[in-house]
């Protein structure tokens, strides 16, 4: 009897050219250019105006406008992002004649290395781990999800998760306890059964003010993030896998495409979707099995995505060139390109040659 295909990797060959095409840089060229000339208060044409400068061309390109004028004008970019992480788009950057350094983190102080720590989280995450207990974060940063959805997603997590285990690791088949990061997050009167229950419990703890990432996400064993190139460096770099989701603006989707190439997580999951598809992803995340626990059938046989994260995660490491958080390679590769005697560093008359354009006063 032939095997049956699996239905999701079925439909993940038939939306593959769509998702192709939303997640390349002329999809995001040209959303981004449709959001600069959306009516709001603070459009960026007003912006430049009110400050002599020529407005943008109103048409609509392929291609990222600010990036082909500063070429047009010889102005160096330096690209502060790993090329292992951007793939093969690295190459096309570096023909264009930008240059690529590595991530920046900036971890500065007496807690630069181990960053801020916060006393209330860290018993939360010791007592999870006296319980043989995973541990999840949720942020979305300041992309409008809403305290509602975030809470249905972590309620999700709590009660129906278990770790997918091998051999000797049974005493984690536990459900996982949620760290939940609500500061900026649209507030609801909404009551959500069983939250607090959970959070006194302390399985669930619910924030509404920043932590530091740098020190929370090596604490962590897998994360829910919006897709914002900051946070999933952040997790790269802790080796976690990441689960991409919220509303998935501009690059959220590219970043969270280039996790899934990676293999270090999902690509990104619109934020409606994601509670029917929670416990599937958080299981896939947290899977501790090696390739030989996990059944012979399984969809997630072969490195899983926590193994991978921890591979990626080494790379980046072995690459930092005794520089860890990029800051002395991104400084340097700046002040380079700043004192080059064959670019130029200052943009002159922005737009000014285009013929949409009126040209005002250099800048």
């Amino acid at each position: 009897i032939e095997p049956r295909s699996s239905p999701q990797t079925l439909m993940d060959e038939i939306f593959e050219p769509i998702r192709n095409v939303y997640n390349g840089p002329e999809f995001n060229a040209v959303l981004q250019q449709i959001m600069e000339i959306l009516p709001d208060r603070f459009m960026l044409n007003d912006l430049r105006t009110t400050r002599g400068l020529a407005p943008c061309p109103n048409n609509l390109t392929d291609s990222n406008r600010q990036a082909h004028e500063l070429r047009l004008q010889r102005v160096p970019i330096v690209v502060p992002i790993s090329e292992l992480v951007l793939g093969p788009h690295a190459q096309l950057l570096k023909e264009a004649g930008h240059t690529l350094t590595d991530f920046i983190f900036l971890r500065m102080g007496e807690h630069g290395r181990q960053g801020m720590a916060d006393p209330e989280v860290d018993e939360f995450i010791q007592l999870a781990h006296s319980q043989h207990r995973l541990l999840i974060g949720i942020s979305f940063s300041s992309m409008p999800v809403g305290e509602t959805k975030i809470l249905q997603i972590a309620l999700q997590i709590c009660k129906h998760v278990i770790p997918p285990t091998g051999r000797g690791q049974e005493t984690l088949r536990h459900h996982p306890a949620v760290i939940a990061l609500l500061a900026g997050q649209p507030k609801s009167d909404a009551q959500i059964e069983e939250v607090q229950s959970l959070q006194e419990d302390k399985r669930l703890l619910l924030l509404h003010r920043p932590v530091d990432f740098g020190w929370l996400f090596p604490k962590l064993d897998a994360v829910v993030l919006h897709g914002g190139l900051g946070v999933t460096s952040e997790a790269l770099r802790a080796g976690i896998p990441v689960i991409t989701s919220g509303i998935l603006l501009l690059d959220q989707r590219y970043w969270g495409a280039r996790v899934h190439d990676l293999k270090c997580g999902s690509a990104g999951v619109p934020i409606d979707q994601l509670p029917s598809q929670i416990v599937d992803l958080a299981c896939k995340a947290l899977d501790l099995r090696a390739d030989n626990d996990a059944p012979a059938d399984s969809l997630s046989r072969g490195p899983s995505w926590r193994a991978n994260v921890q591979v990626v995660r080494e790379v980046l490491l072995a690459q930092c060139q005794g520089d860890e958080y990029g800051q002395r390679r991104n400084a340097e590769a700046v002040y380079a390109a700043g004192m080059s005697s064959d670019l130029r560093a200052v943009v002159q008359d922005a737009y000014g040659h285009r013929p949409s354009s009126r040209r005002v006063r250099r800048s």
